[in-house]
């Protein structure tokens, strides 16, 4: 029997469109394939309003119908911890042993997932490990190593009758094959573009043991990018025997015209382009904004058309970004939703306070603090006083042992605690709380004991009755009941684990600390803990893959920004596109790079589709330091289809921070601060009567409310006229008084040993150096997954300066013998680094990050080569690498040739103008001579590298800094000078060496051929001219340091404020007149 291919016209392939001319007949049932368990529900009322009953049409997911298909099986299907487990001892028995390729990973949690990730993505490809261990025997670059994790996988599943999602699929076809079990007679599946290959060899199977099997899918042939896979899966099917059935147009309910237009033409090769008329697009400044603009679009919209909340739906496919803040703005506006609020326990206080004591190792007195802030330690909760726990811990000399703590209390004064308004008995209880730390086990146990251990270990923070306070006060409710969802959670986390080691004999392996709670971490956001339960009848708060075939009168799309929606995919650096393509060859179907990506058009085609009456696209056009964001290419794709005016787009600017109209103040906070606003512009021009009325109503409401509020803005106003009036004489303006800034201070700021990064922050801007470096505020830094900056310019240091040490003395070879050599010493630098990286990081991340800076080095010296192949040009050589002064000498480090023999403790004092001298400390990269004695001083970055105008201008200080502290040190001609250059990585073009590497900096016009640098250069002086910039940056300099000394850090930035800056949100330099 045939099985049938059923392709509906792309705008009307509506949910149900498989049951319009489904016919049960007599007793027979039909099984009802859908996309997601969560739309059974939505097919379920379908069934029903077509006068079909359940017992004829069974509804359930191909998941579910597959195992259903195999009840007799008394293997497990094991949960996602279960499934976790199961991976980390894969590749603890098949990797560890023998690393290989993978040699520093597979301790990291980004490891683990990407493993799990290949190992269903392999299943799902129906690829058996006895035959992957063939196809990868003799490949290389980590697959042999992969292929021997996947087969030690699959054997434990064996070994332990366990079964992943993939598994029953194998089992279902070897029983069909067999004729062990019972099939359905008539199967129908739809909205299933994407099916993998083991599902398409089920359909297969099913039809050739009689089953009837009907696929209903969406198509238009008219725009073949975005139905490229689904003419894949037709034309797969096809040759194996499917029969193509085209369905006509049948009456659905009418878009309107212009949604209409968008659903028949986006991504079109072509097309025809009309006006836009219920579309539009809001950019925004920042995600906040965006997402406080949409509720307030969507809240007029829904009193200005009249629809159902059911018949409306937001969407986003950056859920844990967005959900948060629409769930808490939708609640502000009065605007209730389906969809209950739900985050991984990972992200609870509970988990972070565990993971924070879990990861302290002798009480790193950087995560002191976290720890200290914790609401949920018992032995801190009955504090009397208002000063934070961090502060009393400061104050007591930041101790990072309980024993050194109790010893500094036992000599606290009166007087301190008076200060701190807290009892001695009160500081005991921190005593405790360090002593809970410290016994962590630093020590392997095997997993039986550690989970015995933190059982017990985490009851004292189990405090119930702090629970029964909270729920005292119905303010506190909500967080009384997420606590407890916390802990019911972590309960079952526990209770899984001794299952697994009861069940599975699991738990007598031995694992290290950073092994648990890597297990832990990964449990806990797996585990989701629900909070305000959604409401039948709200909006429909959606990701894209939910929305297939749905309808609603109302569509919001957030996010639509470029790098997020779609998402680029990149080409997995485990399994590359070629050995994909090499794998197809052999019949083993892995998705490649541009495929994925291809993957994201049906979601956006389907959501876009979904409007009947509104669409509202947004973005934020700028994220919250203002750099720019672009649109979605997708979002582009929807513009091509209409006619460029009047296209509705709202591009609110980044200043435009309160409330642009009444009607987007969605609630009364936002309307407090638009009245604010407006009542502070009396007397100003297009000022309306009933806008100043409504204004002093919602201000006068707010003040009998919450009178303690409206008195702290008050508060806030008052200051702020002052600052705004009296300007930079003003006490906010950043110029301190004598009382605060004496004598002393000032002395201690003229004797200070400065680095060159902390007088760069102060030549750019007084204040964010103030605010850096005295006051300590800092930017909370963000999670890198790759390196950070800080840790690519190490290691490119490292490289350069090994290989270089090589050739201080001897002469240099080929270039093919240097770059095999340059190639050794970085390898041997990178497995140092990561052998003692004890940060958790994405392994593909690493091998790209690896990459390039492999690719970075190589460049910089295949640029040393090409230019010192030229005529007239000197030979020089290194004579200083990564020398150092005023920082301790590292001898194993000198020793590994990575720093420089002449490195010295003492700092460097350069004189500046009117006699005043500057001591400094630092490290310079490279001074090379040549036998002349001429000399030239390189800085490397292994990013930009400041342009001209900034260097002559004494932006960024290191070129003359250096360049005067080995002058002053080694008593260095400063006429032979050739030059001060940034050292960077370059950019070639057509394949040839890069050639600008040494572009920006300052070169001496006269000689700077001798180095190689061309004529063209803008970066050439004269000697007058040379000596005239250096002489400039000393004054400007001195300028500075004086009023330093002052205590003037008054906010006058000295050039354009950068774009990014992390002290923009307090600084307030737009408010000060230019």
């Amino acid at each position: 029997m045939p099985g049938r291919l059923v392709l509906h016209p792309a705008i009307e392939a509506n949910r149900g469109m498989g049951l319009l001319h489904l016919t049960p007949r007599g007793e027979q049932q039909i099984v009802y394939l859908v996309p997601g368990a969560q739309s059974v529900g939505e097919y379920r009322r379908i069934v029903h309003s077509r006068g079909l009953s359940e017992k004829q049409i069974q509804l359930t997911t191909f998941d579910a119908f597959v195992r259903e298909l195999y009840p007799q099986s008394k293997k497990h299907l094991m949960t996602r911890i279960e499934q976790e487990w199961l991976a980390r001892r894969a590749v603890e028995e098949g990797i560890r042993e023998e690393p290989g390729y993978f040699q520093g990973m597979t301790d990291r949690v980004g490891w683990l997932k990407k493993v799990e990730a290949r190992i269903g993505e392999l299943k799902r490809a129906g690829v058996r490990p006895e035959r992957l261990t063939t196809l990868w025997k003799h490949q290389g670059d980590g697959l042999p190593e992969l292929a021997r994790v996947f087969y030690t996988y699959d054997r434990l599943l064996k070994e332990h009758d366990l079964l992943d999602h993939e598994e029953p699929y194998f089992l279902v076809m070897d029983a069909i094959r067999k004729e062990e079990i019972t099939l359905p007679t008539h199967v129908v599946a739809e909205q299933f573009p994407d099916l993998s290959f083991l599902q398409e060899q089920l359909l297969i199977q099913l039809i050739t043991a009689g089953v009837s099997v009907e696929l209903h899918l969406a198509w238009d042939e008219e725009r073949p990018r975005l139905f490229e896979e689904t003419k894949g899966l037709c034309d797969r099917l096809k040759r194996r025997g499917f029969e193509i059935e085209q369905r006509q147009g049948h009456k659905t309910k009418k878009r309107r015209k212009s949604l209409d237009h968008l659903a028949r033409s986006i991504f079109a090769t072509e097309p025809r382009r009309e006006v836009s008329s219920d579309v539009e697009v809001i950019a925004a400044p920042g995600l906040e904004k965006e997402v406080t603009l949409v509720v307030a679009r969507l809240k007029r919209w829904l009193r200005e058309s009249g629809s159902p909340l059911n018949k409306v739906a937001l969407v986003t496919n950056q859920a844990n970004s967005y959900f948060p803040l629409l769930m808490s703005a939708l609640e502000e506006a009065g605007i209730p939703c389906t969809r209950t609020f739900s985050r991984p326990l990972k992200e609870h206080p509970l988990i972070w306070t565990l993971h924070t004591a879990l990861s302290m190792q002798s009480m790193k007195k950087e995560m002191i603090p976290l720890l200290l802030e914790s609401p949920l330690l018992p032995w801190l909760a009955d504090k009397s006083s208002a000063v934070s726990w961090t502060a009393i811990w400061q104050g007591l000399g930041s101790p990072e042992r309980g024993e050194l703590l109790s010893r500094r209390i036992d000599q606290i004064t009166e007087d301190e605690l008076q200060k701190w308004e807290i009892s001695q008995e009160e500081l005991v209880g921190m005593v405790d709380l360090f002593r809970w730390v410290e016994g962590v086990p630093q020590h392997p146990l095997s997993w039986n004991e550690w989970v015995a251990w933190f059982t017990s270990w985490v009851k004292p923070l189990d405090d119930r009755e702090r629970r029964q306070t909270l729920a005292r006060n119905p303010m506190l409710l909500p967080v009384m009941a997420e606590e407890w969802k916390a802990w019911s959670g972590l309960r079952e986390i526990i209770t899984t684990w001794q299952g697994i080691f009861a069940q599975r004999n699991l738990g007598e392996q031995m694992c290290d600390r950073g092994e648990f709670l890597s297990a832990l971490e990964q449990a806990a956001e797996a585990k989701q803990i629900e909070g305000k339960p959604g409401r039948r009848g709200g909006i429909h708060l959606l990701e894209p893959n939910q929305v297939r075939g749905d309808r609603y009168q109302g569509v919001f799309l957030l996010g639509c920004v470029e790098g997020e929606w779609p998402r680029p995919i990149a080409e997995d650096w485990l399994v590359s596109d070629e050995e994909r393509e090499r794998l197809r060859r052999e019949g083993v179907h892995l998705a490649l790079a541009y495929e994925q990506r291809t993957h994201q058009l049906i979601p956006f085609f389907h959501c876009v589709s979904a409007a009947e009456e509104k669409l509202v696209l947004s973005y934020p056009a700028s994220d919250v330091e203002g750099r720019n964001r672009l649109p979605s290419p997708y979002l582009d794709e929807v513009k091509r289809v209409y006619k460029p005016e009047p296209f509705s787009e709202e591009i609110p600017g980044i200043s435009e921070l309160l409330p642009l109209s009444w009607q987007v103040s969605t609630s009364l906070n936002k309307g407090l601060e638009r009245g604010i606003a407006l009542l502070g512009r009396v007397g100003g021009k297009d000022l309306k009567e009933k806008d100043l009325q409504m204004a002093r109503r919602i201000v006068e409401r707010v003040r009998e409310e919450r009178p303690s509020f409206i008195a702290s803005v008050a508060e806030k106003i008052k200051v702020e006229s002052q600052r705004q009036s009296e300007g930079k004489t003003s006490k906010y303006s950043g110029s301190l008084t004598t009382d605060v800034w004496g004598p002393e201070v000032a002395k201690a700021m003229k004797d200070q040993v400065w680095s060159v990064t902390q007088l760069n922050e102060l030549m750019q801007c007084r204040f964010h150096f103030f605010a850096g470096r005295m006051v300590g505020a800092r930017h909370i830094s963000e999670e890198i997954e790759g390196l950070s900056p800080l840790e690519k310019g190490e290691l490119l240091h490292r490289i350069l300066c090994r290989f270089w040490d090589r050739y201080r003395r001897k002469s240099l070879p080929d270039f093919e013998l240097a770059e095999e050599d340059l190639r050794g010493v970085a390898n041997a630098v990178w497995q140092e680094f990561v052998s003692k990286d004890s940060q958790e990081r994405d392994p593909l991340y690493l091998h790209i990050e690896k990459s390039r800076l492999i690719r970075k080095v190589l460049g910089m010296i295949r640029h040393e080569w090409s230019w010192r192949e030229k005529e007239d040009v000197s030979d020089f050589r290194p004579i200083l690498l990564e020398f150092g002064f005023g920082i301790e000498k590292d001898e194993e480090r000198i020793r590994r040739g990575e720093i420089d023999p002449a490195t010295m403790a003492k700092p460097v004092e350069l004189p500046l103008a009117n006699g005043e001298r500057l001591r400094l400390k630092g490290k310079v990269d490279r001074v090379d001579q040549d036998e002349l004695g001429r000399y030239i001083l390189y800085d490397y970055k292994s990013g930009n590298a400041p342009d001209l105008a900034q260097i002559k201008e004494g932006a960024y200080l290191q070129l003359p800094l250096y360049l005067w502290a080995v002058q002053e040190v080694f008593s260095l001609d400063s006429k032979l000078a050739i030059g001060v250059a940034f050292f960077t990585g370059g950019k070639g073009k057509d394949g040839q060496p890069p050639t600008d590497n040494r572009n920006k900096g300052l070169w001496r016009k006269e000689e700077a051929k001798l180095a190689g640098i061309s004529g063209r250069v803008t970066g050439l002086f004269p000697a007058d001219e040379w000596e005239e910039v250096m002489n400039r940056i000393r004054l400007q300099l001195r300028d500075r340091l004086e009023r330093v000394e002052k205590g003037d850090f008054a906010v006058e930035p000295t050039w354009e404020c950068p774009t990014y800056c992390p002290h923009r949100g307090i600084c307030r330099v737009n408010a000060y007149p230019s």
